[in-house]
């Protein structure tokens, strides 16, 4: 696993660049009976602050060869305001195709810019042709562990901070939280607070 893993880190660092200081948690999934079937990753968040254009939250999705090789681009939530509901948790749902060659999954969440964010209860489903919707377990679905070790943190900002927090759950006693605010975006073109005046 520890293969899959880096090849799986090596990819989302070539895709990042992509969009603007993003960073991401996930955990990959033996999902090879369910190969070419339909999938829907469901996940709860809560935004400490308002959802801007720069800052905001998604489910993600990947599929993994056997070999730790992602197969195509990771599929997100098209729009996050569809989902976003302010002062309240967000159910949020991202469903698509395995790929037919996928031995894993690897899902989780993507983050944008320098708000905060509470994450709890992700589950993961897939359409069996036989047995209709079946739930494949995840570990620590709803953060109740004290520690992460079941998920990955990747591209997390040095000013970052992630914790388990009692301040909010939709489930259990506790939940992710992902503090940005400490982090400073760079601007990026046709985004600068600082000098754009139009």
């Amino acid at each position: 696993m520890s293969y899959l893993k880096l090849s799986f880190l090596l990819f989302c660092l070539s895709t990042v660049h992509t969009f603007a200081q993003t960073e991401d948690f996930y955990q990959i999934v033996n999902i090879e009976k369910y190969s070419g079937q339909d999938f829907t990753l469901e996940g709860n968040i809560y935004y400490k602050d308002n959802i801007t254009a720069t800052s905001f939250s998604l489910l993600s999705v990947i599929s993994i060869d056997a070999k730790g090789k992602p197969i195509q681009s990771p599929l997100f939530n098209d729009n996050a305001k569809d989902f976003h509901r302010q002062g309240d948790w967000s159910h949020y749902e991202l469903s698509g195709k395995i790929e037919k060659k996928a031995k894993y999954l690897g899902v989780g969440a993507w983050i944008s810019g320098h708000s905060s964010y509470y994450f709890d209860d992700f589950k993961l489903f897939v359409t069996d042709c036989r047995n209709g919707k079946v739930e494949i377990p995840l570990k620590n679905p709803g953060f109740e562990k004290d520690s992460l070790t079941d998920w990955h943190l990747d591209n997390m900002d040095k000013n970052t901070n992630v914790s388990m927090s009692t301040d909010k759950a939709s489930g259990g006693r506790q939940s992710l939280f992902i503090d940005n605010s400490g982090v400073r975006r760079t601007p990026a073109f046709g985004d600068n607070s600082q000098i754009g005046k139009y």
